[in-house]
């Protein structure tokens, strides 16, 4: 198995009240860490991604506003 500081780092910035949340969730669920919990939810919507989304639907954030994100490596962002 890879050691998994040999893979590329992926940060986000939650809301501070829903990490605080979500880290209250999984410590009542010890077999289950934060990272285990992102990496399931990626494997997820890989393997099923309109049910995932489908489902996330309600929760999602609204758009941010301001500056577009810039254009990287020529493609258009997403």
């Amino acid at each position: 198995m890879p050691d998994r500081h040999q893979r590329d780092k992926t940060t986000f910035r939650p809301p501070p009240e829903v990490k605080t949340e979500a880290q209250n969730v999984l410590a009542n669920r010890p077999d289950w860490s934060m990272n285990d919990f992102l990496v399931a939810c990626l494997v997820l919507l890989t393997k099923d991604p309109d049910a995932m989304l489908d489902r996330l639907k309600e929760f999602r954030p609204p758009p941010k506003k301001g500056r577009p994100p810039r254009e990287r490596d020529g493609q258009s962002p997403t």
